[in-house]
C-alpha cells in the first residue's frame, strides 16, 4: 500500500520512535496520541 503523503493516526500504543521512523521513510505524515505512560514525551509536547 502506498502511504506517501497520507496522514496516519494512531493511538498511544503505537506512539513509538520506530513507528514514526517507518512512516517518515515512506513519506507519510502522522498524528499520534500521547499519554502519561510516556512522561518525557508528554512533557515535551506540553512545552
Amino acid at each position: 500500500m502506498d502511504i506517501a503523503e497520507s496522514v496516519i493516526t494512531m493511538d498511544a500504543l503505537h506512539t513509538q520512535r520506530e513507528t514514526a521512523r517507518h512512516l517518515r521513510e515512506h513519506d507519510a505524515h502522522y498524528v499520534f496520541t500521547v499519554k502519561a505512560n510516556q512522561p518525557a514525551l508528554l512533557t515535551a509536547c506540553h512545552q
